[in-house]
């Protein structure tokens, strides 16, 4: 296997950007499970502003 083929830049180039599109469709969709893994117990609740802004922050967003 040469690690200098195009087809397999492109392979892993489509593998990354998969994952970087499941992981904030995940963020968007359900910030409270991302956060519960990160935050732990202290995530769960009715109020998911908490979540959000550990989400926000972690991905380098300004909230």
């Amino acid at each position: 296997m040469d690690l200098r083929d195009p087809r397999l830049a492109t392979a892993a180039a489509t593998a990354m950007a998969a994952a970087r599109v499941t992981i904030g469709l995940s963020t968007v969709l359900r910030p409270d499970r991302l956060a519960r893994s990160w935050l732990g117990e202290s995530a769960e609740g009715t109020d998911a502003r908490p979540a959000v802004q550990v989400l926000g922050r972690g991905h380098g967003a300004a909230t």
